[in-house]
């Protein structure tokens, strides 16, 4: 039966149009063979061909729209299990089956657990802010190394006095007072021991006191024997050739101890010219509360209740400031008493690093004045203050 519909949907989908020219032509036949007045037989034939011609477009409209279902579908009524049958007869656009669009599942996100705020937040890679309260410092003691050991800190070595300090101190006391008139010489010393070459220096754009200075240095060096018996001062071209000896304790004294050396007897003289007694520690060896090993190169104790504490760097001080800055607080002094010596640092850059870390930055020009003034060791201090 499937098949027979299927023929009659083909053959009335390309011949629909023959009904109206074969309908009226058995209509006239008619007309013409059947009896009685023309009238009465036109009007019979009329009647019959209507209900013929409503009659194919009645089966001709069922028998497309069973096309329609059976293509939109792919599978008969009837049959169910069985795929649809194309007609190559049909048009292509009738031919292809619809394209079955696939969606994807919906991503399933877990919830994420809500964030607990404290009541004060802060950032998990920020650092912790750095206490800054104020320290009390003052305290009895017989001696620096008891003033230390209260705080928990245990005292390993320290330099002693020996016999040779008088040549060492009389260098580094030269050096030190002279350093802007002896600072090309300085330079050209360390690079002679760093390189092992000779000093070839011209100081002929230089003033004639500071030629006899820089002169007076170079016979220093060579009667301690720093330099070798060669060296010497060319006046008429007024350069100097030196060949320093590259042994350890004069490559010690060049690269750091005498700036320490230096710093020491001028803080020494200021607190003998305050008259106040103090003991003080050099070249201090200790062990942190924490168990860390740590130096010191200059810790003072006046008046038996007083710390003083001084580093000393002729280079590269960034290394240190955040390092001397938390070792401070481990040492319990306050920030007004302990400095960092910086050799030939801008006395501007030094207020703008003293404002920034915790330790009071000064150079060889203007310690001085800030030790007086920071211990109040000037006897007309109050005054002028007030």
């Amino acid at each position: 039966m499937l098949a027979g519909i299927n023929e009659s949907a083909m053959y009335l989908n390309h011949s629909r149009n023959l009904r109206y020219i074969v309908i009226p032509a058995i209509g006239s036949a008619l007309i013409s063979l059947l009896p009685g007045p023309t009238f009465s037989r036109a009007i019979t034939v009329g009647i019959a061909t209507a209900v013929l011609n409503g009659t194919v477009l009645f089966v001709d409209s069922k028998v497309k729209k069973l096309g329609r279902d059976q293509r939109s579908t792919g599978v008969s009524k009837s049959s169910p299990t069985h795929p649809k049958t194309i007609d190559p007869s049909l048009p292509e656009s009738l031919e292809k089956p619809k394209k079955i669009i696939q969606t994807k599942p919906k991503k399933v996100i877990p919830e994420r657990p809500k964030k607990v705020i404290s009541e004060n937040p802060r950032k998990p890679d920020s650092p912790i802010p750095e206490q800054r309260t104020a320290i009390n410092d003052q305290r009895a003691a017989a001696s620096a190394a008891e003033w230390l050991s209260q705080s928990g800190i245990t005292i390993k070595s320290s330099r002693q006095k020996l016999e040779s300090d008088d040549v060492y101190d009389n260098l580094a006391r030269f050096l030190g007072q002279n350093f802007d008139a002896l600072q090309g010489f300085y330079k050209q010393i360390k690079w002679s021991l760093r390189n092992g070459r000779s000093i070839n220096l011209s100081l002929a754009s230089n003033t004639p006191a500071e030629i006899s200075q820089n002169t007076q240095f170079l016979y220093m060096l060579r009667d301690y024997a720093f330099v070798l018996q060669k060296s010497r001062y060319y006046k008429d071209t007024k350069k100097i050739f030196a060949v320093p000896h590259n042994e350890g304790k004069v490559i010690d004294f060049f690269t750091g101890t005498w700036f320490e050396r230096f710093v020491y007897l001028e803080v020494s003289a200021l607190l003998a010219q305050a008259n106040v007694e103090y003991d003080a520690l050099v070249n201090c060896q200790l062990s942190l509360p924490g168990g860390h090993d740590a130096e010191l190169d200059l810790f003072f104790l006046i008046n038996q209740s007083l710390p003083l504490w001084i580093e000393c760097k002729t280079g590269g001080y960034q290394n240190h400031l955040f390092r001397y800055s938390k070792m401070r607080s481990q040492l319990g002094i306050s920030k007004k008493r302990a400095f960092l010596m910086i050799l030939d640092l801008d006395e501007t850059l030094a207020d703008q690093l003293t404002s920034l870390h915790e330790i009071t930055v000064v150079n060889q020009n203007n310690f001085r004045d800030k030790i007086e003034a920071k211990l109040d060791l000037n006897p007309w201090h109050w005054f002028l203050k007030g």
